[in-house]
């Protein structure tokens, strides 16, 4: 990693430990709860919270749902915890668009 990606990664680390712990507090629930929704021990959750450690891919989502809070705002890429989500009208024309922008590559 080149010095700015590492100062990235650490902020981030940064703004992830101080959200959750934030959120956890806020919410009024123990570590022990929240490391139980997640599947992982006290100890792992709890570092998540100082920042010793990172979840998995796998973790990520799995804490913005406890916290219903979007993956972007727990890892600092917005200030909003909530971003709209998309209807199921959106969502079926952006799967359409996403399809034959796939397949535009093929027809020629």
């Amino acid at each position: 990693m080149n010095g700015a990606k590492k100062e990235d990664f650490v902020k981030g680390a940064k703004i992830f430990s101080e959200r959750v712990r934030g959120l956890r507090l806020a919410k009024g629930v123990p570590q022990q709860k929240v490391a139980d929704a997640l599947g992982v021990t006290k100890p792992a959750y709890q570092g998540y919270e100082y920042g010793s450690k990172t979840p998995s891919f796998a973790i990520l989502p799995l804490v913005a749902d406890f916290f219903d809070v979007s993956t972007d705002y727990l890892l600092g890429r917005s200030d909003d915890p909530h971003l709209p989500r998309m209807d199921e009208e959106t969502k079926k024309l952006f799967l359409a668009l996403r399809a034959l922008k796939g397949n535009a590559g093929t027809a020629q």
